[in-house]
């Protein structure tokens, strides 16, 4: 157990997240394992997992602002404020230290104080950034100030958690619009490029910008041991698409994982402070060999964190509507609505948003919203309401490309000399968005157009765009074309999908995905993950001859 911990997230570039890794391999008390990025993207939902251990469906926070709590309808005050760790689904985990009699100090984060817990110290980011103005020093160095002040006058904090960012302009290519329908993703070419980068072997090493950014980062989780007095620094380094978890601290050599997930440093956070995890956290520790979504060995029942109070959107929408709200209201309550629907399509709660898209498309009133309305009520089974949206934006929308995506939904049972005509008049260049990307690729893959959709499914799959259909899809696709690497890939985009299970909507039922995967992994030349993912599996369901032929036809493993 440790006596205080340091959780820092950081925001890097591309040369920084190269450098780490390598700056660190031969240190005894760092360990630097792989971060999977949730499929949701965007800097506040993943921030907000990060705190609270769970995923953006449960946190639901999409948003830096937020309606605000107190505001009553008569109030003439901004509708708006920024969001306390009370203002979410789920427990921020200072809150669930200081339900268990915890001290934490929390220094940099873009959230207003709460002002609610003697536990709990916050210094919110103006504060730092006021201080380093008023000093002349960079925000790094702020921070640390912060800390370093905050844990002498409170030698009981036994958790500080931080966050800092070392992106600079040219690395960071996030989509700052809050428009409802920028849901652009990068052309297959520049993910492509930045995908093959990250995956090569590095035969000349490290060069000279990926060297000084990364020890730029090193040194400060260094400094930032050093100024809060911790024994152990876990940081979740977040890149735009790639991340890993640094460790530093005597329990580096204990990581039992390959790779972690978001979820995984709240439970992580717990376990060095010798706390047990919380029932209602998904993840699991880093020194815990069960999976992220398993049951660990301990955890506790009790309710963590007090009283939470998720705001209400109701009231920017109506005064949208009444034309009483703000440039800023709208804005924010776009990226809000969008970011909830994206994760409903992520993560299939399609049915459960569409009243979310419904006013999402009152709001933006546009072709793209009227598409994602159409794509949503099919996903949802809804197909006569998707028609008659199909049939609404090609009669407001004449001529669009959304209009002509519209008709390539499966739902609209266009004619196959149709089909091609419309994928042909917009080649796949063309589209832009995820949503068009996506109607585009299913499309062509139903007409036999199997290279171009592989390509497309590719690039959604490696921006965390993709669907479950769409990975399916692709895997599918990949295990009939048999090109070197394409059982390899067909295996990494089913990770996972056994556990969390794919309805017949989605291309397949579970065991169908299973066995998918078990081939694609046996014929990339991990037989023995194979067997094992069958086994498992028939010791479950020994009725399974589909599977227990499978398992027959791979063989013994190696």
């Amino acid at each position: 157990m440790s006596n205080r911990i340091a959780y820092v997230i950081i925001r890097v570039g591309r040369d920084a997240m190269k450098g780490i890794g390598p700056l660190l391999a031969d240190r005894d008390d760092a360990s630097v394992i792989s971060l999977r990025r949730p499929h949701i993207a965007g800097v506040v939902p993943t921030l907000a997992t990060l705190v609270t251990g769970v995923s953006a469906s449960r946190h639901q926070i999409h948003t830096i602002t937020a309606p605000r709590i107190d505001a009553a309808k008569d109030d003439d005050s901004t509708p708006l404020q920024y969001r306390t760790s009370r203002m979410s689904g789920a427990p921020f985990v200072w809150n669930r230290l200081a339900s268990r009699g915890i001290d934490s100090l929390v220094v940099n984060l873009p959230f207003k104080p709460a002002l609610d817990d003697e536990k709990v110290t916050e210094v919110p980011r103006l504060a730092v950034v006021k201080r380093a103005g008023e000093e002349g020093i960079t925000l790094e160095q702020a921070c640390l100030g912060y800390v370093l002040g905050s844990v002498t006058a409170r030698p009981d904090v036994r958790c500080v958690i931080t966050a800092a960012s070392f992106v600079r302009d040219e690395d960071d290519s996030t989509d700052h619009s809050d428009e409802g329908d920028d849901d652009r993703i990068e052309s297959s070419e520049d993910l492509m490029e930045e995908v093959e980068e990250s995956s090569a072997e590095d035969e000349g090493g490290l060069d000279a910008a990926q060297r000084t950014a990364g020890m730029e980062v090193v040194t400060f989780l260094d400094d930032m041991a050093r100024a809060s007095g911790a024994d152990h620094v876990i940081a979740a380094v977040m890149g735009q698409r790639l991340g890993c978890c640094v460790l530093l601290g005597p329990r580096a050599t204990d990581v039992a994982k390959r790779y972690v997930r978001s979820v995984a440093f709240v439970p992580t956070v717990l376990d060095l402070l010798g706390e047990p995890s919380a029932a209602d956290v998904l993840g699991s520790s880093l020194f815990s060999s069960a999976g992220d979504g398993e049951a660990q060995a301990s955890h506790s029942w009790a309710l963590d964190g007090g009283e939470l109070h998720p705001p209400d959107w109701s009231s920017v929408a109506r005064r949208i509507r009444d034309d009483e709200a703000t440039d800023n209201e709208r804005t924010v309550l776009l990226r809000h609505l969008v970011s909830t629907a994206n994760l409903a399509m992520f993560e299939s709660g399609v049915a459960n948003a569409i009243e979310d898209v419904r006013t999402l498309h009152e709001i933006a009133d546009s072709p793209g919203s009227s598409l994602r309305l159409a794509l949503m009520l099919t996903l949802a089974g809804r197909q006569e309401e998707a028609k008659a949206q199909i049939g609404m934006l090609a009669k407001e929308h004449p001529g669009t490309l959304q209009a002509d995506l519209g008709r390539l939904i499966s739902v609209w049972n266009t004619d196959p000399a149709e089909r091609q005509e419309i994928l042909d008049r917009h080649p796949a260049d063309s589209v832009r968005s995820h949503l068009e990307c996506g109607i585009w690729a299913r499309a062509a893959a139903r007409e036999g157009r199997d290279e171009e959709a592989m390509k497309m499914f590719w690039v959604l799959i490696m921006s965390g765009r993709a669907i479950t259909q769409d990975r399916l899809m692709f895997a599918r696709l990949a295990m009939k074309r048999k090109e070197p690497g394409d059982a390899g890939r067909a295996a990494l985009v089913l990770r996972d999908m056994g556990v969390q299970g794919a309805g017949a909507a989605d291309g397949g039922a579970r065991s169908d995905v299973l066995m998918l995967r078990a081939a694609a992994l046996a014929e990339s030349g991990s037989r023995p993950m194979a067997r094992r993912l069958l086994t498992n599996w028939l010791e479950r369901h020994p009725e399974d001859h589909r599977a227990s032929a499978l398992l027959d036809r791979i063989g013994p493993a190696d």
